[in-house]
């Protein structure tokens, strides 16, 4: 056997033993000198990017859009059941409503509202004074989210810069008395002359929204005219914020009830806050009693639903689609006479239901043409538009 002296070592043995030393060096100069301690002083920080925008909240159910008004009366308890049942969020209450003082067993219409979950409209006259509206409007602090409505004054038409010039007086006291309650102008009609003097003299100085009195019967066409204009108007005399656009819409005639959930829809889609319905009897004072179908039929079919988007369609033809994340309901209705639309939808059977209620026969997929009037209709399923007419 070969014999290796003491202080000696084979060559294999002496570089096996270096290799790591190489190793280290190496890799210590592939990854350059040790990190410095905290930020590198020499790199450069990315610019800031614009700053990340919210998502706008999605909107309220429909028909947490809406309201009713018996009139100057208070509204009865069989009305606030029916509205209640249908989901319906805004009643509107005259201003004495607001100084009634109840007990345990009888609640005052604010907390009879309140218990129900619904949101007061008080109504006010234009020529209560300064002292009655702060002290009204302090009273009611503990009601949260009411709202006042300006008037008019009932007795005399005012000119508008004496109605602008008294809604701000009366804004001013009501805001000092609960902060957070919007005040609106009231404009009759759809009068956009008057509307612009309104403005002009100032009316949004101090008020928060326009409320707008429209008939039922109103020309689809003009409403949507009056309300694209009204709103480029409130975006030049108010730019720096949103006002809002509410309607009141009265209705003269029980037939009334397919005009009613069309403008309800339309405004819906338009994004517009809330609209009040006012049914007036034939002498336009007592309310008919009964509900139209059309309403109650409407109420049925978004209820649990959110509106998912609008669709797409030539003039004259209007449609909602509202649903879940796995389902889709469209609501497609036409502002004057009968158009066709073509469509394409899954295979199968697809429910179609009518502006009062009634069940219309089912549409096949994949593809099938629906019969188009002014009285909304209801179908169900995913659906894409193929074309329009024959």
């Amino acid at each position: 056997m070969r014999q290796f002296t003491h202080g000696a070592l084979p060559a294999w043995l002496a570089l096996g033993a270096f290799l790591p030393l190489l190793a280290s060096s190496a890799l210590a100069a592939r990854s350059g000198p040790p990190p410095l301690l905290g930020p590198d002083p020499l790199r450069i920080p990315p610019k800031p990017g614009p700053p990340r925008l919210k998502a706008p909240p999605p909107p309220p159910p429909l028909m947490e859009t809406m309201g009713v008004r018996e009139g100057d009366a208070l509204p009865t308890a069989a009305t606030l059941d029916v509205a209640q049942t249908l989901g319906t969020r805004f009643v509107v209450l005259p201003f004495d409503a607001l100084m009634a003082k109840g007990s345990p067993a009888a609640p005052t219409p604010l907390e009879d509202l309140r218990r129900r979950k619904m949101t007061p409209v008080v109504w006010v006259d234009g020529a209560l004074d300064e002292t009655t509206l702060t002290a009204a409007a302090k009273a009611n602090r503990a009601v949260a989210g009411w709202v006042v409505i300006e008037t008019d004054t009932a007795n005399a038409e005012p000119t508008p810069a004496t109605y602008a010039a008294r809604l701000s007086a009366v804004a001013k006291s009501v805001h000092a008395g609960h902060p957070n309650t919007r005040v609106a102008a009231l404009t009759s009609g759809t009068d956009l002359p008057r509307l612009r003097t309104l403005l002009e003299e100032g009316a949004l100085n101090e008020a928060d929204a326009l409320m707008f009195v429209v008939p039922a019967e109103i020309s689809p066409a003009a409403w949507k005219e009056f309300l694209a204009q009204a709103k480029a108007l409130a975006e030049r005399f108010a730019p720096r914020r949103v006002t809002p656009l509410w309607c009141l819409v009265r209705d003269s005639d029980s037939d009334h009830g397919a005009s009613l959930t069309r403008l309800a829809l339309f405004n819906y889609g338009e994004g517009v806050p809330m609209t009040l319905w006012e049914p007036l009897g034939a002498d336009g004072k007592k309310p008919w009693p009964g509900l139209p179908m059309e309403l109650s039929t409407m109420a049925r079919q978004v209820a649990g639903l959110r509106l998912k988007r609008i669709r797409e369609l030539p003039g004259g033809l209007h449609g909602l689609v509202f649903g879940t994340r796995r389902s889709d309901l469209s609501v497609l209705w036409t502002d004057s006479g009968a158009a066709d639309l073509k469509v394409k939808l899954p295979e199968g059977d697809h429910a179609v239901v009518g502006a009062r209620g009634e069940t219309l026969p089912a549409v096949k997929g994949p593809e099938a043409t629906l019969h188009l009037t002014e009285a909304p209709m209801y179908v169900e399923g995913r659906m894409d538009i193929l074309g329009f007419g024959e």
